[in-house]
């Protein structure tokens, strides 16, 4: 697929999530998947596909697609994804699996000191219980 293709699908992809046409979009960001795009690339499709899915409530469906995302990056060096994921556990208030997340990344020696000094805050916000 040519650069120019690529984004403009993803665009059409992108309008249609923002115009809650979520099987529009869901349909569109699957067929970047499917493409020949580098795996960075799809890696970023699976988080616009996660976001679909929670949107659409369906946040099992979510993490599979997170989880796919990351079978992508992590090859690469990448933790964007693995990053998100754990946001969103967090969001579910799912800490100790959030927290889990956030303590492996902080491990990875290709994370440069921005990236640890974020993951170290968020780290030290999910040990500290929340109030119910």
């Amino acid at each position: 697929m040519n650069y120019q293709d690529y984004v403009d699908s993803a665009n059409a992809a992108s309008k249609k999530f923002d115009d809650n046409d979520l099987d529009g979009a869901m349909s569109g960001f699957e067929e970047l998947v499917k493409s020949d795009i580098s795996d960075i690339d799809k890696s970023i499709m699976c988080y616009n596909i996660a976001r679909v899915c929670e949107k659409g409530g369906h946040i099992d469906h979510a993490l599979e697609w997170f989880d796919y995302g990351v079978s992508l990056e992590e090859p690469l060096c990448r933790c964007l994804l693995q990053e998100h994921k754990a946001a969103f556990l967090a969001n579910l208030r799912r800490d100790a699996e959030s927290l889990a997340i956030y303590e492996a990344l902080y491990t990875q020696p290709y994370l440069q000191e921005s990236d640890k000094e974020r993951i170290w805050k968020n780290i030290l916000v999910l040990r500290n219980p929340r109030p119910a």
